[in-house]
């Protein structure tokens, strides 16, 4: 099994678009951290969610997977993507979603403000 080098999170984001995506993009900034414990096979970690910017249309109309970790790719309105993804990564992109629209970046547990 092979493992990434160490890089910073904004580094790492940055490959995996490119990887994933073919996308080469400049992040605009930090929306939220998200610390998620361990689960299933894998161990704790710390989630950064970054601003990738806004993509021209046609761009937009290119984009496509290119590896084995994404069978597809597409466009939805804020509240249609939030209905579609699992309860803990809905809480963390509303947080995204908070921050893009004024709210300070947000530090969460398990995608909540800790108590």
């Amino acid at each position: 099994m092979s493992r990434e080098p160490p890089s910073s999170p904004e580094a790492a984001a940055r490959r995996e678009l490119d990887e994933e995506l073919g996308l080469t993009v400049s992040l605009c900034g930090l929306l939220c951290v998200d610390r998620v414990p361990p689960h299933g096979p894998w161990a704790g970690q710390l989630a950064f969610i970054f601003d990738g910017g806004t993509l021209p249309p046609e761009q937009c109309a290119e984009l496509e997977p290119h590896d084995h970790e994404l069978s597809a790719c597409g466009f939805f309105t804020p509240d249609e993507s939030l209905r579609l993804l699992p309860p803990r990564t809905r809480r963390r992109a509303a947080q995204a979603l908070r921050t893009l629209h004024g709210s300070a970046p947000g530090y969460l547990e398990e995608g909540e403000p800790p108590r």
